[in-house]
Parts: C-alpha cells; sequence; structure tokens
C-alpha cells in the first residue's frame, strides 16, 4: 500500500493490467511494461532483468493482506529479549540503530554489541533479542506480517476512488511515473541506508529491492529508508 500522506505525483496515467496480474496488484507495487495481443500493459514483475520499470500501482481495488509494521523497542538492560506484536512473514525483519543512524544486523545467534538477534515463532509471534552493551539504545524493527479482514478494511477502506471504477471494470490500475512515493512494496532484508543506492531492482516478489535481478529501476532515489520515519520506503521517481 501507499501511504497517501507521504506520496503526490507529477506525471500519472491510467494503464491498462495483463491477465497475469488482475488479481496480485496491490497499490504501491513497482509495476514493468508487458504486451499482450499486441497492446502494451502493466505487470508485476518477475525478476527478468529484460523487464521494463514503468512506475508504482496507484487507486489499486485489491484490499491488501500484508501489511508492513515497524516497532520501536528501547533495550532494556532487564528484558534484553522482546516478543514482537505480530508474526513476521517469512520469518524475515530488518533492524535500525537510531543511535547510529544505520542498519543493524539481523543475527540468529546470541548478538554482539549492536546486532539484533531474531528467533522465529512457530505458532506465536518471533522476538527480537539484543545485547547488553546496547541497554538504553532504540532499534526499530520492521516486518511484514499477514493483516486481518478488519484491519484491511481499515487502511484501505471499501475501495480507492477511481479503482472500483475504473479498475475493476476496465482492468486498470493508476499508475506513478514520476513523483514522491511512500510504499510498503519493498524487499524487508535490502538495505535502504546505504549511501550509494545506484541498484535499485524489481525483484521476483514483484517488490523494490537492491541488486539481484530485475528490471532496474534507475529514476529513484531513496528519501526515507523503512523504519527511519515508519514503515514505508519513501522514492522520489524523476
Amino acid at each position: 500500500m501507499l501511504d497517501v500522506a507521504n506520496t503526490s505525483y507529477f506525471h500519472y496515467t491510467e494503464e491498462l493490467i495483463h491477465s497475469d496480474s488482475i488479481e496480485t496488484i496491490v497499490e504501491g507495487s513497482p509495476l514493468v511494461m508487458k504486451v499482450e495481443d499486441g497492446i502494451g500493459k502493466v505487470s508485476l514483475g518477475s525478476g527478468k532483468d529484460a523487464e521494463v520499470f514503468v512506475g508504482v500501482a496507484h487507486a489499486c481495488f485489491i484490499r491488501p493482506e500484508e501489511l508492513t509494521k515497524t516497532e520501536e523497542i528501547k533495550v532494556d538492560a532487564d528484558n534484553l529479549t522482546v516478543v514482537l506484536a505480530r508474526n513476521p512473514m517469512d520469518d524475515k525483519i530488518s533492524a535500525y540503530n537510531v543511535d547510529a543512524n544505520a542498519k543493524a544486523e539481523v543475527v540468529s545467534a546470541a548478538p554482539t554489541a549492536g546486532q539484533v538477534q531474531f528467533t522465529a515463532g512457530s505458532d506465536a509471534n518471533g522476538s527480537v533479542t539484543f545485547n547488553a552493551s546496547d541497554a538504553g539504545k532504540v532499534f526499530r524493527i520492521t516486518y511484514r506480517f499477514k493483516n486481518t479482514w478488519l484491519e484491511g478494511r481499515a487502511v484501505a477502506g471499501d475501495g480507492v476512488p477511481s479503482g472500483l471504477q475504473l479498475g475493476e471494470l476496465n482492468k486498470t490500475t493508476g499508475c506513478i511515473h514520476t513523483g514522491r512515493v511512500a510504499t510498503d512494496q519493498f524487499d524487508i532484508e535490502s538495505d535502504w541506508t546505504a549511501e550509494d543506492i545506484n541498484d535499485i531492482k524489481v525483484n521476483a516478489a514483484g517488490r523494490f529491492a537492491r541488486g539481484g535481478n530485475g528490471a532496474a529501476v534507475t529514476n529513484a532515489r531513496v528519501l526515507s529508508a523503512p523504519g527511519v520515519n515508519g514503515p514505508f520506503l519513501i522514492l522520489q521517481l524523476l
């Protein structure tokens, strides 16, 4: 989904959706160009280098089934392990050290200073454990989770204006080509805090990622990494 308070656009079009993505494109998804029956349409990326990035989905009619959450935790010397509020999907989280203004390494064994140990939950939510030397420091933990129907309705309502009418009837989606987008459709494990980011791609999961295979997103620069100002990746599309 998009954080509408931090999203604005300069160039915007309504695009036909390829038949392979009509039921899967959610708001905030990076879109690639795909021709179907001789007609240019948009689709979710599949991780192929030959694909061409065209913009970000907006005003979709599909209610989200996954949401992204950022929890801010101040490390307590008497309680170094904290149970997360929700169960991270795919057992993946990212951690941001507020005091160091940098991404923190997530590990599976006992953490050293500056590291965060993540222990996945089975029936219950997972937990994070910190090193005792980090007591008093603040970390932000970001992850994706399966939301309930009511949670999806709370953030997306009963439909985005033009989404239901144009999207559902005409099989189209809005597409932001240039502007500012705050999206939760990003790879959780990518480091979005690095100084020189010039390797943004659309990965096989149809999300923004750093490196690997997929359509190159050469017209984007990072304005805010996830966990810095909430659970969204904020990009400027030039």
